[in-house]
This record gives C-alpha cells, sequence and structure tokens, in this order.
C-alpha cells in the first residue's frame, strides 16, 4: 500500500460522492442487509428495523474474502455477524433471516430472492442496507438481478474523511472504492449491473489514483 497524499484524498472524495446515491428511505417490505467487512452497516440496519422501516430484514453474505482487502477476519458468516449485532441492539431474532451463501452482490440479491420464496414472503418493495461507498453498485446490481421489485439503497452516508479512522483505514478503502468503480464501469457488459452514467471528472479521478498506486482492487 502506499502513503496517502492530499492529492489522493481529493480524487477518493470526487469516487466517494459518486458511489453515494443519497435516496430517501421509504416504507419497504424487506430489508436487506449487505454482509462485508463494516459491521456499522448492521448497527444502521438495527435502526431501521426498530425505526420500522421494514416487518423483516434478510442479512445476506458467506464466507467470500479470505486473502483479500475485503477480508472479515470473522469465524462466522458475514450474514451471522451481522445478525448477531442487529439482536444486539434489539432486534427481534424472529425479524431476522439468514442468507449465508453469497460470495458477490449479484448473489445477494438472486440468493435472497429464494430464501424469500422459500418463506413465502411476498416482496414488492426493498430496502437495502449496504456501505457508503457501495450504494451506487449495490442499486445497478439489484436493478439487473432483480428488476420485478421497487428498488431503494441507503446507508449511514457521511464524507469520505467522517467514514476513515486512520490512515490506514482510508489507504484501503480507497483501493476497494477504486476496485468498485472499476466494476461500475466493467460488469454492465457482462450482464452482471446496469449502466451506469460516469461523469468525466469521475473517470479522470479513477485514473488518477491509479497512477498513485491504489489497484489492489482494480480489475481493469
Amino acid at each position: 500500500m502506499v502513503d496517502m497524499t492530499e492529492e489522493a484524498r481529493q480524487h477518493a472524495r470526487v469516487v466517494w460522492n459518486y458511489m453515494q446515491l443519497n435516496q430517501e428511505v421509504e416504507q419497504a417490505d424487506v430489508l436487506l442487509v449487505l454482509g462485508s467487512i463494516d459491521l456499522s452497516v448492521a448497527e444502521y440496519a438495527a435502526k431501521l428495523m426498530l425505526d420500522d422501516a421494514a416487518p423483516v430484514a434478510v442479512t445476506s453474505g458467506g464466507v467470500a474474502h479470505a486473502n483479500d482487502l475485503l477480508a472479515t477476519g470473522w469465524d462466522g458468516s458475514e450474514a451471522s455477524v451481522f445478525a448477531k449485532r442487529m439482536v444486539a441492539m434489539g432486534v427481534g431474532p424472529s425479524a431476522i433471516l439468514l442468507e449465508e451463501e453469497a460470495k458477490n452482490t449479484g448473489q445477494n440479491f438472486t440468493f435472497t430472492r429464494a430464501i424469500l420464496e422459500k418463506h413465502k414472503i411476498d416482496c414488492k418493495r426493498i430496502l437495502v442496507v449496504t456501505k457508503p461507498y457501495m450504494e451506487r453498485r449495490a442499486y445497478a446490481t439489484g436493478l439487473k438481478q432483480w428488476p420485478e421489485v421497487r428498488l431503494q439503497v441507503t446507508s449511514s452516508g457521511g464524507t469520505f474523511d467522517d467514514y476513515c479512522q486512520d490512515e490506514h483505514m482510508e489507504d484501503r478503502l480507497v483501493h476497494i472504492m477504486v476496485g468498485d468503480l472499476d466494476r461500475i464501469i466493467v460488469y454492465p457488459e457482462k450482464g452482471f449491473q446496469v449502466y451506469q452514467e460516469v461523469p468525466g471528472v469521475v473517470l479522470q479521478s479513477l485514473e488518477r489514483l491509479k497512477q498513485l498506486g491504489y489497484t489492489e482492487h482494480a480489475i481493469q
């Protein structure tokens, strides 16, 4: 990894802001909580459940990143760890379903849909809860993989600087964001996501971050 410079931070902020959609939260039939290394997602999902944003939540995520930047180091699946955190915050265990097999974002949606069908839960509106910088990619994936539902995406939001707790975290985060933006650009051609327009200024920041060495999660 490289040392974070102020130039890199400026470009990272451009990418961060593009990744967020800032959609208004509406009542949903189901909360889909995308598992990840970030437990604050589970905490935000718990708050939404306690505010009656949806009657049921699905925590989704297996053990998918054993040897990369997204590795959790947890003994259990992302779904199980997230569910435990939500229960600890006051959400009733009966209101949470676990999807513990997904290894990518597309599977988060398709496997969750299968679980809801198995439990005969009618889902017309879904609220996806994810990391702030994952909003756009989650939205693009959901529209492709589950087009028949009304889809909204939310996160705890905030700025790049507020999210990063230390220099090591912000350095790793930039590597991840570069890779996620690559996927937003490339994945529509592979049928994984719907197309998202990427403004020129965002593309410029992406390329500059790669030039500065932030390529550990990149795919092109």
